[in-house]
């Protein structure tokens, strides 16, 4: 999905437990689309109310409000 929407020009915010992985999927959308200045990578714990709403925050900081919101967390 991020890749998706970053190929339609899309500011995200993604954010997972799994620092490698965001740094990974950033990468991905660079090379797909030449850009990453519209991704913004939080390091988040969901379980942590706290930095739920701080990454919320940072995010609104850096690209104003939300339009869309997509919850994909998994416990594996």
């Amino acid at each position: 999905m991020t890749l998706k929407f970053a190929k339609l020009g899309a500011n995200l915010t993604i954010s997972d437990i799994n620092e490698e992985g965001l740094i990974e999927t950033k990468k991905m959308v660079k090379d797909q689309t030449g850009r990453d200045d519209n991704i913004l990578t939080i390091k988040l714990d969901v379980s942590n109310r706290e930095a739920i709403s701080s990454s919320a925050k940072e995010a609104i900081a850096k690209f104003g409000p939300v339009d869309i919101l997509i919850n994909n967390a998994g416990i594996v």
